[in-house]
């Protein structure tokens, strides 16, 4: 990568313009885009982490609540029993 095209790859994407490219290679276009690219996917992939978190809390709360209910219907299955 010569001098000319790192220059033109290190500046920010607020001070884009398409005329530094005109005189150049597409390289540093290319590597925005696959840097935007990969910040894209990695957003698509925090959001599936979230939401297999989610799923895991709301199974969780669900086998939370099936235990408590069971415990619920053993212990009034044994005040039945005791009372006469």
């Amino acid at each position: 990568m010569n001098a000319g095209v790192y220059r033109k790859a290190s500046f920010s994407i607020q001070n884009f313009s398409c005329r530094d490219y005109i005189d150049n290679s597409e390289q540093p276009l290319q590597m925005i885009k696959n840097g935007l690219l990969e910040q894209f996917r990695l957003s698509v992939l925090l959001i599936d982490l979230q939401i297999i978190f989610v799923n895991t809390m709301k199974s969780q709360a669900t086998l939370m609540f099936f235990k408590a209910t069971e415990m619920r219907k053993i212990i009034h299955s044994s005040i039945d029993k005791e009372i006469p």
